[in-house]
């Protein structure tokens, strides 16, 4: 090795010739371009980072740069594109916010040491993409729930849904670190393709999506028109349907159940059931007939039969309160074994008429005022709350007449005879 002196202010320093190869080797540049004295070094340059995206944000992180001796890097420059400085911090990440929509920025990190720059990262790409919205399920039954999200739209953006131009859905904004937001709806009732639009506040491009009300359903009615009775087991037809046609498709056995305000329970707490197994089997054609019992009193009432999923169809009904007994009460004579002696001659049965209470075995009224016919005899009415009537039927058997049978009856009531003999 060469070595040569030189004198400044006085000072002699000496010099020696250290090729150019081995300074590079243990040096940095130094933040000027010019090359570092004193206890020269090397240290790795910048990491290949990791790119992270969340919405319109990439969140970008590295691993330390270090110096052979031990110390890290003391601050690190993001740059996006080669071009755009994202940061410079002294941690292992930064975000950079609300990026263009369909774009692939390239990041790359620089380390710096006190004044000392290291070599810069090679770069690595992250995929930011259009705002979008997905809608889950695309198929659904009329009611079932929807949920609606968005994904790449900006920062703290309020996003407002609206189903077919005019039905509003609702808003979410988006979070102030990116990432998604939603809605969630009940589907339309209209049968076909249903379209949501999401628009945000900043400017984002619309984004739509449809999804399908499914046409299935069942066609629900009862076997025998009229009223019902309650407590009283009776058939209900119950057909499988798409669209307006009958679905063949559905044969086979699937569980059903019923609800509906028919269905609740009476005063008494029974609620209505499904008498026939379960599951229920449809035949070739997605027909099939089950019994059902309800048990509270009501003009008119829906009774609906789904099968928890794609199908469900109603059908109204009336159900009048159970039948409750007649009895003959104050009766002259008696009429308590069935039969009543008038002697001979020309004589008359008396009797007061009484229904046994004014609620039937489900709690259900039976109060109301009730107009008694009795036949061979006087018609009587009972009032309302009153369990007899107020007057007496009268029945007169001439003496010619071996007997006659007097009969009270009522609608909705149990009706009771006499026989009436000489």
């Amino acid at each position: 090795m060469k070595g040569r002196l030189i004198r400044l202010g006085g000072i002699v320093i000496a010099l020696f010739l250290v090729p150019a190869i081995a300074l590079a080797a243990f040096s940095w540049s130094t933040a000027n371009g010019g090359v570092a004295a004193g206890k020269a070094t090397a240290m790795s340059g910048g990491n290949l980072p990791t790119v992270t995206p969340s919405g319109r944000d990439v969140t970008v992180a590295w691993t330390q740069s270090t110096l052979p001796s031990g110390p890290g890097a003391t601050a690190y420059t993001v740059t996006r594109n080669g071009t755009t400085t994202v940061c410079t911090t002294s941690t292992l990440s930064c975000t950079d916010v609300d990026l263009a929509a369909a774009s692939s920025p390239s990041y790359t990190v620089t380390p710096k040491y006190q004044n000392w720059v290291g070599a810069t990262s090679t770069g690595a790409s992250a995929s930011i993409g259009s705002p979008t919205l997905t809608l889950s399920p695309t198929s659904a039954t009329a009611g079932q729930t929807v949920t609606a999200t968005v994904t790449n739209f900006l920062d703290n953006s309020t996003v407002t849904f609206v189903e077919d131009g005019t039905r509003a859905l609702g808003t979410a904004t988006v979070p102030a670190s990116g990432g998604s937001a939603f809605v969630q709806f009940s589907a339309a009732t209209g049968s076909g393709n249903h379209t949501v639009v999401a628009t945000g506040s900043r400017g984002e491009a619309p984004s739509s999506k449809s999804y399908s009300v499914s046409s299935l359903s069942f066609g629900v009615s009862l076997q025998s028109a009229g009223n019902k009775t309650a407590g009283t087991a009776f058939n209900v037809v119950v057909q499988a349907m798409n669209g307006a046609s009958t679905d063949a498709t559905y044969a086979g056995a699937h569980a059903l159940s019923i609800s509906g305000t028919a269905a609740v329970s009476a005063p008494g707490g029974q609620a209505g059931t499904l008498n026939t197994a379960n599951p229920v089997t449809f035949d070739a054609t997605g027909k099939a007939t089950i019994s059902v019992s309800l048990y509270k009193a009501l003009a008119s009432g829906t009774l609906t039969v789904s099968d928890g999923g794609t199908h469900s169809g109603s059908v109204t009904t009336t159900v009048d309160a159970a039948a409750v007994a007649l009895t003959f009460t104050s009766s002259n004579p008696s009429c308590s074994t069935g039969t009543a002696s008038v002697g001979n001659g020309t004589h008359s049965f008396t009797s007061k008429v009484s229904r046994a209470a004014t609620v039937d075995g489900y709690g259900n009224a039976k109060s109301a005022s009730v107009d008694v016919t009795v036949t061979n005899g006087t018609p009587v009415t009972i009032n309302t709350n009153a369990t007899e009537s107020a007057t007496a039927s009268s029945t007169s058997l001439a003496s010619q007449t071996t007997s006659v049978v007097v009969t009270a009856s009522a609608s909705g009531y149990t009706s009771v005879s006499c026989t009436v003999v000489h």
